[in-house]
């Protein structure tokens, strides 16, 4: 396997593109801020670049290249497979009340003989993360592994992106699957919250749309019936 990092910055690649990488089996991830028009000229000319590469990625609250962390960036990571195979889906998602169908229908959409791991990114305001991956395996065999994570804007809350066909796209969810016996899918999470304050109790919610009712079985706020929570 073939691997390049590279970054788009103020209208500049910090190294060249390598055009030997574009082949069917290169997987090219992408990651930029949820204004994509920023970034726009940089991304078309991967496109241009790699057109038989499988491209996938979403919006971020921050790029990573190398070991620093930047805004408002594209950062790229191509790998070229010499055995691998990889295959791309993507599903639309309506409402986040579809979100565990909406896994379920995109996991079926792979032949799952030969299949190792599923890597996913979906939008992170119109799907509900719990909800898909349980959708998801309850269709894939336990053997395969689903990885990946959810689109953000940067905390505004206002829209987020997922790669469709090379293009941005809300509302929805995209996967790569990953096939054959000469590779190895590790994987790990960490969660970056701490305890802050007094420990409630939720006592009335909807799972499926990431709404919380009540708190120690008193209404979230006064005058609102409901704050929705949505998760990232």
């Amino acid at each position: 396997m073939q691997i390049q990092v590279n970054l788009y910055k103020d209208g500049v690649w910090k190294k060249e593109l390598e055009r030997s990488l574009d082949s069917p089996n290169t997987l090219i991830t992408v990651f930029s801020t949820s204004e994509f028009q920023k970034n726009e000229v940089g991304f078309q000319e991967i496109c241009e670049k790699f057109p038989n590469s499988i491209i996938v990625g979403c919006s971020t609250t921050g790029e990573i290249y190398e070991d620093k962390l930047y805004d408002d960036t594209l950062s790229i990571a191509i790998a070229k497979f010499e055995k691998t195979q990889i295959v791309p889906h993507y599903v639309k998602v309506d409402k986040i009340e579809d979100s565990l169908d909406a896994g379920a229908k995109l996991a079926t959409k792979f032949d799952q003989k030969g299949l190792k791991s599923l890597f996913v990114l979906a939008d992170g305001l119109i799907v509900n993360g719990s909800e898909l991956v349980e959708g998801m395996n309850s269709v894939l065999s336990r053997t395969i592994s689903v990885t990946g994570g959810m689109a953000s804007d940067g905390g505004k809350f206002e829209k987020t992106w997922v790669l469709v066909n090379n293009k941005p796209s809300s509302q929805h969810v995209s996967a790569v699957g990953f096939y054959g016996e000469n590779i190895e899918i590790e994987y790990a999470s960490e969660g970056g919250w701490s305890r802050f304050g007094l420990e409630r109790v939720v006592t009335s919610c909807d799972s499926k749309i990431s709404t919380i009712y009540t708190v120690d079985h008193k209404p979230i706020l006064e005058k609102i019936e409901a704050l929705e929570v949505v998760l990232v």
